[in-house]
């Protein structure tokens, strides 16, 4: 493919991005729709990878490298419903929603971790707008393109942001208690908050007092309050964003996601959207396919590990609540894309 085609055509995919430049693979429209995730776990035409240098991308893509970009965005906490949304929201004929790209988190670790004066340079802002530029790029002109992203992209937010035309934005979260119940319920999701809270310490540390010693609910509490801080933020400055309470989500997806379609300027029909929710991917795991589970499997859970964990939800909580002291957080988030916001320490 010619370079200046890159701005126009999707199929080469902005897998990752190298020291010396951009790594592309192939991809189609349906191989979009089969990535769950757009990272390593990518569903991509083939194995092929092409390398091109930074300069040669700015080159081609001339002035519209720093043209504001078209994309919408879902931002999420992780483990409240944002894949699932995502996932049905992603219809050929009226979106092409971009599950976790690998650049954009990328991106966010270096801001995280490096010194601020080295994370804020000209060159990381021109890689970032070089991520969005191409991100930007779908199969039909009136067909939006949305971005869901992953947990270190919530620290970039203002950047991510004021590189989009219409920064149309979704914020899934879940009030604390529905959060920790989330993401402690197993050993495998304890490890992903010990990894997680490890690569973004940093970031972290801005709003909660916590180090590699920290006790992992309290740790676990700490990345879910600097993430609210962050959403809070983020929606006093952008009035078009919107936030959603996992929960409402799903437990009531059919009045949601008709909201989230029409938030997006999507054109889906009733039709569509019913063969949606009617569908597998309601009765199957969001990130699983072929496992079968649905929102009753997932109270059920969360209900047997409430009985487990109970002690680390007091100790949480009160842990956020001496924390927020001195700084409270709002009571709710505001713009609820659909029915009431909880009190986030309900």
């Amino acid at each position: 493919m010619e370079l200046s085609g890159l701005l126009e055509n999707p199929d080469w995919y902005l897998y990752a991005l190298e020291s010396s430049g951009a790594t592309f693979t192939p991809m189609s429209r349906e191989h979009y729709r089969r990535s769950i995730f757009l990272d390593r776990r990518l569903a991509a035409q083939s194995d092929q990878r092409k390398l091109i240098a930074y300069d040669k991308l700015a080159e081609a893509l001339g002035d519209k490298l720093h043209q504001p970009s078209p994309v919408s965005y879902i931002f999420t906490m992780a483990h409240c419903g944002s894949t699932l949304l995502s996932r049905a929201l992603d219809v050929e004929s009226g979106t092409l929603v971009c599950r976790e790209p690998l650049p954009l988190r990328q991106l966010a670790v270096e801001y995280v971790t490096q010194n601020a004066a080295q994370s804020g340079s000209g060159d990381w802002r021109a890689r970032l707008e070089l991520v969005t530029s191409l991100l930007g790029r779908g199969y039909q002109a009136e067909a939006p393109t949305i971005v869901k992203a992953n947990v270190p992209v919530n620290f970039i937010l203002d950047e991510i942001l004021s590189t989009s035309a219409t920064p149309l934005s979704v914020f899934v979260y879940f009030p604390l208690e529905r959060y920790l119940l989330a993401v402690l319920r197993t050993p495998k999701h304890r490890q992903w908050v010990k990894n997680v809270c490890e690569a973004l310490l940093p970031a972290i540390k801005r709003h909660a007092p916590v180090d590699a010693n920290t006790p992992l609910a309290q740790l676990a509490a700490g990345l879910w309050l600097s993430q609210v801080r962050s959403y809070s933020e983020a929606m006093t400055k952008y009035a078009k964003t919107v936030s959603l309470d996992g929960e409402e989500f799903l437990n009531t997806p059919k009045p949601v996601l008709r909201k989230a379609f029409s938030y997006f300027k999507a054109s889906v029909s009733e039709e569509q959207q019913n063969s949606i929710l009617n569908g597998e991917l309601f009765s199957h795991h969001s990130k699983m396919p072929n496992v079968p589970f649905d929102n009753a499997k997932r109270l059920e859970i969360r209900e047997g590990i409430r009985k487990i964990i109970q002690p680390e939800l007091d100790q949480a909580r009160e842990w956020v609540e001496a924390v927020a002291k001195d700084n409270p957080l709002p009571e709710k988030l505001s713009r609820p894309l659909h029915g009431d916001a909880p009190a986030l320490l309900a």
